[in-house]
């Protein structure tokens, strides 16, 4: 081949239409386009320049969400608290609208404890299993004992229907699976005396 076409064949080569395509494809992907340099300006601006609340608007909204909560359902003290520092990082003026919900008789762990123990005992849980998740939504146990106490639930016709729901109501012949089904009431929190009125010896 001549010098004269291997010249010729070198700059088709570097100026092949393929390479062309490539290297201008590539270029737009790792250069972001004029639209989107924009858009991020504009959320840049707009986000520094959002209103911040007062602390009047701040107390107004703090309140206004757990009225929208405590709408819904009843709640503890602790549990509403844990929602709104979720959403609020002010402590003290969660602490005040609690404080201020509760002498308003709106926010109560009293009433919370006696909804969540017949919620709870209707689900076939027993005393142990709704006293220690009461004991996790910060509820004091005296508050959660005369809770349960005051709903003068029957434990026994309780714990039988955990027990049929889960084995049905033929008693167990075998010793392996009355350990088995006594596993699971206590789990379900029924005491040792309930459960043990199941199965006569």
């Amino acid at each position: 081949m001549s010098d004269h076409n291997s010249s010729m064949l070198q700059v088709e080569k570097r100026h092949s239409p393929v390479d062309a395509s490539l290297q201008d494809l590539t270029m737009a992907q790792e250069r972001p386009s004029l639209e989107t340099q924009k858009e991020d300006v504009r959320s840049v601006v707009a986000a520094s320049e959002a209103p911040q609340q007062t602390p009047q608007e701040l107390v107004k909204s703090v309140r206004r969400s757990a009225m929208d909560l405590l709408a819904r359902r009843e709640y503890s003290t602790v549990e509403l608290q844990r929602k709104l520092l979720v959403k609020f990082s002010a402590y003290e003026i969660i602490d005040q609208e609690l404080t201020r919900l509760t002498c308003q008789g709106l926010l109560s762990d009293e009433r919370f404890a006696e909804a969540y123990s017949r919620y709870r005992s209707g689900a076939g849980f027993g005393p142990s299993r709704i006293l220690l998740e009461l004991r996790q939504k910060g509820v004091k146990d005296e508050l959660s004992k005369r809770a349960i106490k005051k709903g003068g639930f029957d434990w026994y016709r309780l714990v039988k229907f955990a027990k049929e729901k889960k084995f049905g109501s033929e008693l167990p012949t075998e010793s392996k699976e009355k350990a088995r089904q006594v596993r699971f009431l206590q789990y379900r929190g029924f005491t040792t005396d309930q459960i043990a009125e199941l199965y006569p010896s």
